[in-house]
């Protein structure tokens, strides 16, 4: 996969304390951060006990061993990749990386040189010794050849083996393409992923998590009283002379971000809108967040049913995020309209680490799609470990989905999850979508995740079966336009343009015109409900039919001034 960089890229470890560092000198004992390379975006962050105990079982199914039951300190970097994909980091050293196999459908764990010593040490099996004449090959580029091999632990092909010399002192890692109970003459025996010298690791000085987290924030005492500093000066000067409100999501960002605002002396409302897709934990953590700081919550829920949306847009996919607009945007400008007539600055928990779109926009900026809301980020440029170590110093509660092992609280379904997501923990309605993926893809198409990308992925070499596709809207024959919606829908929407039907036709002025009235087709076709355009119609013409799940135009309450033509819509912009 190719580096992604969205901010900072450093990752320091005291060697004294055995703790990592946040910047270049430890605030406990003083001692200068030793470096650690890990690969960007470096959005790493501490392991959770749980998480901990699913690498400790998936190193011991791969290798036999056990591992870490004294030493705690763990830290997570997520890289790029296919699926869900962890640098592990002990000791100040990456050790390997922890990864969800989607093809095998499993948790693999790929050591590197520095902690195959220790394996070896521990006596696993999954190891081939290379004879003398191999070694110096090995060590510049070469795999491992079935003529070099001199004796052999136990593995099958497939599975991550330790390459060493005749005294067990590792030269490389890598993959078996053949199984230790069947060595031809000849081939590749071990394709080999990284060499190197191995690497004696110091077992000593541990930590249980408890410990961990407050040795962690001690030794980043300097560093997060600055980054704190900075953000309580940024919410300070925002929030003078405006109506402010905090997005609650019942992720640690926005949990990070209302406690900022708080200890910045800025109260706030909070906004919370529920897509109908939420955990059950997740929204109990935004009750429990303004019941705990006494913060009224201004709520509100997508009003149509998420599987009828699925009818008119089909699946969402990471590059077809028309949920965001219909179950999260709509709501949140109906709960902006009554409750901030003349707008609201919004503070947001949002990282320039989590996408490129966030790190391109900056730290305040406005949503097209909410236009009344002008949103902030105090922790913009803020990390993981940041995030979580401002949320230790405050005792403060947190999801606890977190603690399986999820990186993002988001939708249950949420198409920019990863496979692995839905391994740790599955919503009670998710065989439910299962079965409507299987009336539009083949099985390996769902087993494989590929619902969540409408383009085929590079790393997919075969088709993606979609079973059903969009029929016709309307049909542009110069200067009339032929649609293939009903017809009284066009004919109620087209108030806001004045214009006149003749039949299932429509005659068109100019290009101008007959952009305007492809919006009044989709919108009058694929319509969801979702309230966007009656939240932005000033005059309060426009309303949401529930029976019919469409907006409709009051036409007497209708000056045509195209406002609705003007705003977004997810028909037009999804299916147009």
């Amino acid at each position: 996969m190719p580096e992604v960089r969205f901010g900072k890229v450093f990752l320091g470890w005291c060697d004294s304390c055995n703790l990592p560092l946040l910047d270049h000198r430890c605030s406990i004992c003083g001692s200068a951060a030793r470096n650690v390379a890990i690969t960007p975006p470096a959005d790493y962050r501490p392991a959770f006990p749980e998480e901990k105990e699913r690498l400790e079982k998936t190193i011991r199914k791969d290798f036999g061993i056990d591992l870490f039951e004294l030493d705690y300190p763990l830290v997570f970097n997520k890289i790029p990749d296919i699926d869900m994909a962890k640098e592990i980091i002990w000791r100040g050293r990456v050790i390997g990386l922890y990864k969800f196999d989607i093809f095998r459908q499993k948790e693999i764990f790929l050591p590197k040189v520095c902690f195959a010593q220790l394996l070896i040490d521990l006596g696993t099996k999954k190891y081939v010794v290379a004879d003398d004449g191999a070694i110096d090959s090995i060590k510049k580029s070469s795999n491992l050849l079935c003529p070099g091999i001199i004796d052999v632990g136990n593995f099958d092909v497939g599975e991550e083996v330790i390459v060493v010399d005749r005294e067990h002192r590792v030269i490389g890692v890598g993959s078996a393409r053949v199984s230790s109970q069947n060595i031809p003459e000849r081939g590749v025996a071990i394709k080999v992923r990284q060499r190197g010298e191995p690497e004696k690791l110091d077992n000593s000085l541990g930590y249980q998590f408890k410990e961990f987290k407050e040795k962690t924030l001690d030794a980043n005492r300097e560093h997060m009283v600055k980054l704190i500093d900075r953000a309580k000066d940024f919410i300070k000067e925002i929030s003078e002379e405006k109506d402010v409100a905090c997005s609650i999501s019942g992720g640690k960002d926005s949990t990070a971000t209302l406690l900022l605002m708080l200890d910045a002396g800025v109260k706030p409302k909070l906004l919370f809108t529920d897509t109908g897709l939420e955990f059950d934990e997740t929204i109990e953590m935004v009750h429990r967040i303004a019941e705990e700081y006494g913060l009224e919550l201004l709520e509100k829920k997508a009003r149509m049913d998420f599987f009828d949306d699925l009818k008119i847009f089909g699946n969402s996919s990471r590059d077809y995020r028309w949920c965001c607009k219909t179950r999260k945007m709509a709501p949140m400008s109906y709960l902006i309209n009554e409750n901030f007539s003349d707008g609201v600055l919004t503070f947001i928990g949002q990282r320039r680490y989590e996408s490129q779109n966030r790190e391109k926009h900056g730290a305040v900026w406005v949503n097209p799609w909410l236009k009344k809301q002008l949103s902030a980020s105090p922790i913009q440029d803020w990390n993981s470990m940041e995030v979580w170590l401002y949320l230790f110093s405050k005792s403060a509660v947190y999801n606890p989905l977190y603690d399986l092992g999820f990186e993002r609280i988001g939708c249950w379904l949420c198409p920019a999850s990863d496979l692995y997501d839905f391994e740790l923990y599955k919503h009670k309605d998710y065989e439910r979508y299962i079965e409507y993926l299987r009336e539009h893809y083949n099985e390996e198409a769902i087993q494989l995740g590929l619902w969540r990308f409408r383009k085929k992925p590079g790393w997919y070499d075969g088709e993606v079966e979609r079973k059903a596709e969009q029929d016709v809207a309307f049909v542009d024959e110069g200067s009339r336009i032929r649609f293939f919606a009903p017809e009284e829908r066009v004919k109620n929407l087209g108030k806001a343009l004045g214009i006149e039907l003749m039949g299932s036709e429509i005659l068109v002025k100019d290009e101008r015109e007959k952009e305007d009235i492809r919006k009044i087709i989709y919108k009058a076709k694929y319509c969801a409900g979702c309230g966007l355009c009656e939240s932005a119609c000033e005059n309060g013409a426009i309303y949401i039919d529930i029976k019919e799940k469409r907006a409709l135009i009051k036409e007497e309450l209708c000056t045509s001034c195209g406002a609705c033509l003007s705003s977004l819509c997810p028909a037009v912009e999804y299916l147009g």
